[in-house]
């Protein structure tokens, strides 16, 4: 027959001298134990799935605790309008609707023709037409038009010459 030998003391336990874990690092409601063996309640929050929402530029604080994982962070709904084009009449103004635009796109205004100086090596156009009343002569630009680069406008009549007029009567400096 055997004998049977009880062991006596510890026989290789857990080294409380290892654990590292404060209540703060376990979640509300587990317990470990401490250094010396004594039952320690965690305190970390429980979260779960946290949601929150945050403003246009924003941002959002996350809570501390633990997370289930499966949270998310909305932010405002933005129409994607991708290239935005508009048109514009003269001197009026258009609206831009609101989202988001991805720089492509343009606002057009109406279309202006110009009138380039007629005489090479000069800053002259030629007027249209011409009106003279009380010593005033008025040139005219194609309507719809604009000057470009166009200091001068001219009017050319071959009757406007000195030889022309009344002698000892200076017409516009002639």
């Amino acid at each position: 027959m055997g004998k049977v030998i009880p062991m006596l003391g510890g026989g290789g336990g857990t080294d409380l001298d290892v654990i590292t874990a404060t209540a703060a690092d376990v979640r509300a409601g587990k317990v470990i134990v401490d250094r010396d063996g004594n039952p320690v309640t965690g305190t970390e929050p429980e979260r779960g799935n946290w949601t929150g929402s945050v403003a246009m530029n924003g941002k959002i604080m996350i809570p501390d605790g633990h997370h289930g994982g499966s949270g998310y962070v909305n932010g405002p709904a933005v129409t994607q309008r991708g290239a935005w084009n508009g048109s514009v009449g003269m001197n009026a103004q258009v609206a831009v609707p609101e989202g988001y635009h991805n720089g492509a796109g343009k606002v057009s205004g109406p279309s202006v023709a110009y009138q380039n100086a007629d005489v090479s090596g000069t800053d002259r156009a030629n007027a249209i037409n011409r009106s003279c009343w009380d010593g005033t002569i008025c040139l005219g630009v194609r309507n719809g038009h604009y000057l470009n680069g166009v200091n001068w406008i001219q009017y050319s009549d071959p009757n406007f010459r000195a030889s022309n007029f009344k002698k000892g009567v200076p017409i516009m400096g002639l």
